[in-house]
Formats: C-alpha cells, sequence, structure tokens
C-alpha cells in the first residue's frame, strides 16, 4: 500500500534481522510473536485465483456483443426511382441519356 506508514520500519527490521544471520523462520515467528497471528498472509484459496478470471468472461461477452452488434452492416433500404422535379435537371437528365446512347 503507497505510504503505509508500516511498511519501510517493517522491511528495515527485516533487513537487520537478515544481516544478524537470522533464517526466515525465525525471522517469521518474530514478527508473530511482536505483531500477532494477524501479521501472516494467508494463502489464497482456488476460490481467489478462479474469481478473476471467471470476472473477465462477463467483459469479453460485453465486448463480443457491442463489436457484433455495431459491425454488422445494415440492409440498405430500396429507395425505388427519384423524381425530378426541377426542369432544369431533367434537361441535363436528356443530355446524359442521349451521350450515353451516342457511347454505344
Amino acid at each position: 500500500m503507497l505510504q503505509c506508514e508500516y511498511s519501510k520500519p517493517g522491511k528495515e527490521q527485516i533487513a537487520r534481522m537478515q544481516a544478524l544471520g537470522m533464517t526466515d523462520d525465525q525471522i517469521i515467528r518474530s514478527f508473530v510473536q511482536n505483531f500477532g497471528a494477524d501479521i501472516l498472509l494467508s494463502p489464497p484459496s482456488p476460490f481467489g485465483w478462479i474469481v478473476p478470471y471467471l470476472a473477465i468472461l462477463p467483459g469479453l461477452a460485453l465486448v463480443w456483443f457491442f463489436i457484433r452488434k455495431y459491425r454488422k452492416p445494415k440492409p440498405l433500404v430500396e429507395v425505388g426511382t427519384i423524381e425530378i422535379d426541377d426542369p432544369a435537371l431533367e434537361k441535363y437528365k436528356d443530355q446524359i441519356e442521349k451521350d450515353l446512347a451516342n457511347m454505344e
């Protein structure tokens, strides 16, 4: 934990004990004797190892759902023929049709 008031003095005490030649078991027994059995961290149970990986599954499923939903191309709606109301555009349409006919 950041800014822990116990971490730095505890590490310094462990370093001093190691410098005196104490074994790991002796250091652990000393800490338990001074601070109680709560000082020891119990090893994680299988539940503690499985839960983080199981928590990933719903997240991946959610990402997969959104990718499928938003990457799916939507079908185009049939518009049909476009009616031209402007006579000037009708003139251009006629010109285009004549040019296309001359190309063939």
